[in-house]
């Protein structure tokens, strides 16, 4: 079905080719500027295409044209049947409001309407590949890395590309419509010159200048610009390509003094070879001498190697076995040399220990390189057990057999069982120090279950003094409450023992939150008779940490006699108060001591890890309790830091890496 169109009612006379041609174009609204609306068709032949086409798109149809002249709203009729006679007679009978154009006037009129469609055609073809000429020029200058500034005529800004922005810093908004001031005074004359020719209408490539960017730093371009007309062949303004050649310019500048030293240092290496035949001549002297002096000093080393106190080994750098040792290591291992020279180094450790130094040592990878291994368990040949600091480095050595240099290790171990046993001695000290300082709350500790004890039996010789009978309940609780202090003082008494015990120094693992549980059953009491406040916030999920649960306890004994100390100079008024706390940060457990003393100096704190540094009266310490405790806390890996406020509250926080459990698998 035909669309409506708003505009002139024309009817056709004469259903021929012209006729359906006519109504194919309005149809497709190739005629759509003159606003034409086809309302009826007539011909006395209803075969006629052009009739046939009307019925089949709805539109009244009759073989008599005068029955044209009833329709309402007929504004034309197009007589299209190519008779004059016919024309005539529309002419003389039609109604006066309609028009009527012959075939004579369709015809110029069709002619005149087929050019004006072509000549609009042409312009449209020619607007097209206008359109697409300036869309491929500007996505060459969209997707050009170097940036891109198009002017007009007047020298302002009409384009920028994002190049421009990227280098530059201005962005499209800022400069369309004015002009860019972007050049250094000292380049306005070639300046002058690029806006000469661009005036001139003249295209110009690579000339080197500078520009400002936004930011006013200066950066070195090699302008490039072509001149565009309009569509008269006028010059209508011109396309500048900027290319930083900033990087260029400053490998000139580089290339140029390398150039210029190069120069310089030919003309002293020239004056330095006139003395190089001298000095070759000394140098061959020298390396005779020198070569003299390596062979005493390769005996000088010798010498040294073998009565080294220490024992020395030199070993293979992937398998750790032993290719040279002095006499000091066959003595402090019992072997005999041979029996050395067919083992590895980790055949002379403990089993743990061989594991973990197989790890250490393969951080080592080139000459020169260092690595120090604390405290390591070796065994001697009949399998006695000592201690060992074990010391290697990369280095070079001369295969006997076959006189080559090639990488091996330079080891170094050194028997640490007697100092540690001093350092275990001294542990033992401060233990026994402590416990003598805390003499007086222990026996306070002791005399309440003795106390407890002394009552039931005083009540027993009560009754039995007065003749009274002892009832079996009253028996049974006295039994029961001697029974159980008794059990207490024993607890007692083995903490103390278990605690004063010297023992070896092995690591294992161990809940934080125990020892320091276990701290306060024995000097509970004590604290208590200070009217010192204990608070304890342990938390009960943390994991366990690799330590010696006797040294642990230690370590926090130190720390809260410490604290005890601290808050001695409090009245009576004060809150004295200590307050221990667990918890777990990241991958260590954290243990804090804090009291409510009268703190540290910072010039206090700077020393109160040194050994026997002391704040206590002469005779009431040995200024080695907290420098123990930063002993242990290191041998258990562990880090250990005070804050303090003066006056107000001092706070020992010690951290120690969590114990991961290994897998089965593993």
């Amino acid at each position: 079905m035909m669309e409506e169109h708003k505009g002139l009612k024309v009817a056709i006379v004469g259903g021929g080719n012209g006729c359906k041609a006519i109504m194919d174009m309005i149809f497709a609204e190739t005629l759509r500027q003159l606003h034409m609306e086809i309302i009826a068709v007539a011909d006395i032949n209803s075969k006629a295409p052009g009739y046939r086409y009307a019925q089949e798109n709805g539109i009244y149809t009759t073989m008599d044209y005068r029955d044209l002249y009833k329709i309402k709203n007929l504004n034309m009729i197009l007589e299209l049947t190519g008779r004059d006679d016919v024309a005539n007679e529309i002419s003389r009978n039609k109604p006066e409001h309609i028009r009527l154009m012959d075939h004579i006037t369709a015809r110029v009129f069709w002619d005149v309407f087929e050019i004006e469609e072509e000549r609009l055609a042409d312009e449209k073809r020619a607007e097209e590949t206008l359109r697409q000429s300036e869309e491929r020029y500007r996505t060459v200058l969209v997707a050009s890395p170097d940036p891109v500034v198009v002017y007009d005529m007047k020298g302002r800004v009409t384009y920028i590309n994002s190049a421009f922005t990227r280098i530059f810093g201005w962005i499209s908004d800022e400069l369309e419509g004015k002009k860019l001031h972007y050049i250094p005074d000292e380049n306005w004359p070639e300046t002058q010159m690029m806006i000469d020719k661009v005036l001139a209408g003249e295209n110009f490539s690579t000339i080197e200048s500078r520009r400002y960017t936004k930011e006013r730093n200066i950066i070195d371009v090699s302008i490039s610009t072509a001149v565009y007309l309009d569509r008269k062949g006028n010059p209508a303004g011109s396309i500048h390509t900027l290319r930083d050649i900033t990087a260029r310019k400053q490998s000139q500048e580089m290339l140029k003094k390398a150039r210029d030293e190069l120069e310089q240092h030919v003309k002293e290496r020239t004056a330095e070879l006139m003395i190089v035949n001298e000095q070759l001549r000394r140098e061959i002297e020298e390396k005779k001498r020198v070569e003299k002096g390596l062979k005493a000093s390769e005996e000088k080393y010798r010498v040294l190697f073998n009565y080294d106190p220490n024992c020395l080994f030199m070993v293979e750098m992937d398998s750790a076995k032993i290719l040279d040792l002095n006499k000091a290591a066959t003595k402090a291992y019992e072997y005999d040399r041979e029996e050395l020279l067919e083992m590895s180094l980790f055949d002379l450790l403990d089993k743990e220990d061989a594991q973990r130094l197989k790890k250490e040592l393969g951080h080592l990878v080139k000459e020169g390189d260092y690595m120090f291994v604390p405290r390591l368990w070796a065994r001697r040949k009949e399998d006695n057990h000592f201690y060992i600091d074990f010391h290697a480095r990369v280095g070079k050595f001369r295969e006997r057999e076959r006189g080559s240099l090639g990488l091996s290790l330079i080891v170094r171990t050194v028997d640490i069982t007697l100092g540690l046993e001093r350092q275990a001695q001294l542990v033992q000290a401060s233990k026994m120090a402590t416990l003598g300082e805390m003499a007086t709350g222990m026996a306070h500790e002791l005399n309440q279950p003795l106390n407890v004890m002394r009552m039931g039996a005083d009540f027993i010789a009560k009754m039995i003094r007065r003749g009274q009978e002892i009832s079996d309940e009253q028996l049974m609780t006295v039994s029961r409450n001697i029974s159980g202090q008794v059990e207490r003082a024993t607890k007692i008494i083995n903490h103390l023992r278990e605690f004063g015990r010297k023992g070896d120094f092995r690591v294992y693992p161990v809940d934080l939150n125990q020892p320091i549980k276990d701290l306060f059953t024995i000097i509970g009491e004590q604290l208590r008779l200070q009217d010192i406040e204990v608070k304890l916030e342990m938390d009960k999920a943390i994991p366990k940490i690799m330590a010696d649960r006797n040294r642990l306890e230690q370590i926090f004994l130190n720390l809260v006699t410490n604290a005890m100390d601290a808050m001695k100079k409090r009245g009576t008024e004060d809150v004295k108060k200590i307050t221990v706390t667990t918890y777990l940060e990241g991958d260590l457990v954290v243990a804090e001591v804090s009291d409510t003393g009268k703190g540290i100096s910072e010039r206090i704190g700077e020393k109160i890890f040194e050994p026997f540094f002391t704040t206590k009266d002469v005779g009431r310490g040995t200024g080695l309790g907290l420098s123990i405790t930063y002993g242990l806390v290191r041998d258990f890996k562990g880090g250990i830091d005070v804050e303090s406020i003066l006056d107000v509250s001092t706070t020992f926080r010690v951290r120690f890496p969590a114990y991961k459990e290994k897998r089965k698998s593993e």
